[in-house]
């Protein structure tokens, strides 16, 4: 999966689960900073791996398969940004930008041991709950 991709994947679950709604594609353009043309174009391959359903003038959620998906990224970007700002001392939106990046490195393993050295956090770095691990009953 492209870094892209899991970019899209992550804006979609967060703004799914916040507004609880389907995230309109010009919404999404906004949230991952291009032109509706190109979310369109995103989805559509999104949605040919199955891992979004879109539905035109209702919007794109995931599926079951790109929920999962989307956590494990969420959680990969969230442990990179902790790992940033409380063990590196580096700002919230550098941090942020970096972890972005960093949330590309695609190993579980890595996630794990990232997981295991911050302390098992269950918090990121504003208070907010760090979903579950989709792999963990």
């Amino acid at each position: 999966m492209t870094p892209s991709e899991q970019e899209y994947l992550k804006q979609i679950y967060l703004y799914t689960h916040k507004q609880n709604e389907n995230v309109s594609t010009n919404a999404l353009a906004l949230l991952v900073s291009t032109k509706a043309s190109s979310v369109t174009d995103m989805v559509k391959k999104l949605a040919a791996k199955d891992l979004v359903v879109h539905n035109p003038y209702y919007g794109t959620s995931l599926s079951e398969s790109g929920e999962r998906e989307a956590i494990i990224i969420l959680r990969r970007y969230l442990f990179w940004q902790l790992l940033l700002v409380r063990k590196l001392k580096i700002e919230n939106v550098e941090a942020a930008a970096l972890a972005t990046q960093l949330q590309a490195v695609n190993s579980d393993m890595l996630s794990e041991k990232l997981f295991a050295f911050l302390d098992c956090p269950r918090h990121d770095i504003f208070g907010k709950f760090i979903p579950g691990s989709p792999d963990r009953k």
